[in-house]
């Protein structure tokens, strides 16, 4: 029998739920209606820079899954590479509004 933490089912939890809520409740309908919520007061985004908004949250929610999911601690390259596909789709979604404003 295996030597199981029981960190793992909080980890696997965290790793699976959180990502899911975050794109079902939030980027999904950024990319779908083109529109963000306001935040505090804040205009909502319309458009490209509400699609690039739920990209961004996309790729957030691959960090968090690839960092927590017990699973890929047995595959180093696997989690790597999916920390980095998640790292440039989190920062394009972050930096494609900058960029297209200069």
């Amino acid at each position: 029998m295996r030597n199981r933490n029981n960190w793992d089912d909080v980890y696997t939890l965290i790793a699976t739920v959180l990502p899911l809520v975050a794109v079902i409740f939030y980027a999904l309908p950024c990319i779908i209606r083109k529109r963000t919520f306001g935040w505090y007061g804040a205009e909502p985004r319309t458009g490209d820079e509400a699609v690039t908004a739920g990209i961004g949250i996309i790729g957030l929610a691959l960090l968090v899954h690839a960092w927590h999911l017990p699973l890929y601690r047995r595959f180093p390259k696997l989690r790597w590479f999916l920390l980095l596909i998640g790292a440039m789709i989190f920062g394009g979604g972050l930096l494609w509004p900058l960029w297209r404003a200069l």
